[in-house]
């Protein structure tokens, strides 16, 4: 995510359609501010391994770890002008409040795929594994597959997840 010059100048270099990681080394180069979530959360890892592919070790000039959370993350770069990683499901639930645009996406590297596991309950006294069970067979059932697919359509006009199930299974 960026702001409206980020869009205008990414656009214009050519890399809105270029991997994520091409994007993060050119914004480590231009020493552009990043912020990151720095809570490693699934989204911070990604970002770590995004830098790591670009050969790019963060630095304080520009980089800026704020150990919070997904909206709490996009807030700041938006006050700041800077960049952030975030799931989409966030940003569009938040994208009114922000001065920030999509400037990456469909990069299979930013792919963050989200399960459901029941706890053993041997190792878990008291929790309600039947329950538990329930709900995994609900949501991996055609039914609950529909509902995630449809989930944010009608809303944002593009689905916030993709079910397992469209993507050929768990690798």
């Amino acid at each position: 995510m960026g702001d409206e010059r980020g869009q205008a100048a990414v656009e214009y270099a050519g890399l809105l359609a270029l991997l994520g990681v091409v994007l993060a080394s050119a914004l480590a180069l231009a020493r552009a501010p990043f912020i990151s979530r720095g809570d490693r959360s699934g989204t911070h890892v990604r970002e770590l391994s995004l830098w790591k592919l670009g050969g790019i070790e963060p630095g304080p000039s520009w980089y800026t770890s704020l150990h919070a959370g997904g909206l709490d993350t996009l807030s700041e770069a938006s006050k700041r002008g800077a960049y952030a990683l975030s799931d989409l499901p966030t940003f569009l639930a938040h994208e009114q409040e922000l001065a920030l645009k999509v400037l990456v996406r469909g990069d299979s590297r930013l792919h963050n795929a989200y399960g459901v596991i029941a706890v053993n309950p041997e190792r878990f006294p008291g929790s309600d594994y039947e329950g538990a069970m329930a709900f995994v067979d609900f949501l991996t059932s055609a039914a609950g597959q529909g509902l995630v697919a449809d989930y944010g359509r009608e809303r944002f006009g593009t689905p916030l997840f993709h079910p397992l199930a469209e993507t050929g299974g768990i690798d």
